[in-house]
């Protein structure tokens, strides 16, 4: 995916899984019916810095080390849009989690 191919405005699905939001770019470590770009889900460097008006993930982040769930976020707040929004969800133990 190149940066002439995002959507305006840019909102990523990150491990969409099989679950496909339309409008949205679905982003997966494994190609699925959902799908639209493979990629490693624990960074966002396909997407350039301030790009982004939202991002999803449902189920995700608790599969991510510590280390990586704190590279993870830093790469979130260098792709979102100063008026983005975030939006983590189906995490396990979310205060364990907003903890680390």
């Amino acid at each position: 995916m190149t940066q002439t191919a995002l959507p305006d405005p840019l909102c990523i699905h990150l491990g969409c899984n099989e679950t496909k939001i339309l409008n949205w770019v679905n982003v997966d470590a494994r190609p699925t019916v959902a799908t639209d770009l493979v990629h490693d889900c624990s960074n966002l460097s396909p997407f350039p810095a301030a790009s982004a008006a939202a991002i999803f993930s449902h189920a995700f982040f608790e599969h991510l080390t510590m280390r990586g769930r704190a590279e993870l976020l830093a790469d979130v707040w260098r792709v979102l849009r100063p008026d983005g929004f975030v939006y983590f969800c189906g995490l396990p133990d979310f205060e364990v989690v907003a903890r680390s």
